[in-house]
């Protein structure tokens, strides 16, 4: 009779054996198939990537002949201003690391109401909620939640059932909602007072 770890193996353990190792090839297939999508998902989102970042060019380039950088340039970290108690400020560092997919997702979400097939006039501001992790005094923006669009010069989040699914997604990941953002589409990259309101 056979044996598995000195006992002795009846024809139940066999069929037993059989049958995990048939679990755990079909657990091995599905994990596969996964990656796979995930590796196949990755590549659309980098054809996506270049497609956007086509997009933003060809914008750049029809209101700028002159002075197109070819190579993006980091952005110099500014310090961060913290409140303390006693209304007394201190500028500190701060790290904060964003991932491909956050910056893919929020691109498309603000390209999406404001683009070159759109009439300028039409565009509108979007918001979504921002999703991460810190870790060892930085902040990692690993995912970004479009909530909604709004008007030319204003946007909100006016469903809360997709917020609520947002945060659920987000704890489940065991993350924190660490911020938001959203688009000015006409008018570039700036704190409104309304943005520095949301913010505190």
């Amino acid at each position: 009779m056979p044996r598995i770890n000195g006992d002795f193996m009846n024809i139940d353990d066999k069929n037993g054996e059989k049958i995990r190792d048939a679990i755990k090839q079909k657990i091995k297939e599905k994990i596969k198939k996964e990656i796979l999508e995930e590796v196949y998902t990755e590549l659309q989102l980098e054809e996506l990537q270049e497609e956007i970042t086509a997009e933003i060019f060809d914008a750049k380039s029809l209101n700028h002949s002159e002075g197109i950088k070819t190579k993006l340039e980091p952005i110099p970290m500014e310090p961060v201003i913290t409140v303390a108690k006693g209304n007394k400020s201190d500028k500190i560092s701060a790290k904060i690391k964003i991932t491909v997919k956050a910056i893919l997702k929020i691109s498309s979400h603000a390209l999406k109401y404001a683009n070159s097939k759109i009439k300028k006039e039409n565009w509108v501001e979007v918001i979504g909620l921002l999703a991460g992790r810190y870790d060892n005094g930085i902040l990692y923006l690993e995912d970004a939640y479009p909530m909604g669009h709004g008007t030319a010069v204003y946007a909100e989040i006016k469903d809360y059932n997709n917020f609520t699914r947002a945060y659920e997604d987000i704890v489940k990941s065991k993350q924190f909602i660490c911020g938001w953002y959203h688009s000015h589409p006409s008018y570039g990259c700036f704190m409104s007072r309304e943005d520095l309101g949301t913010q505190r």
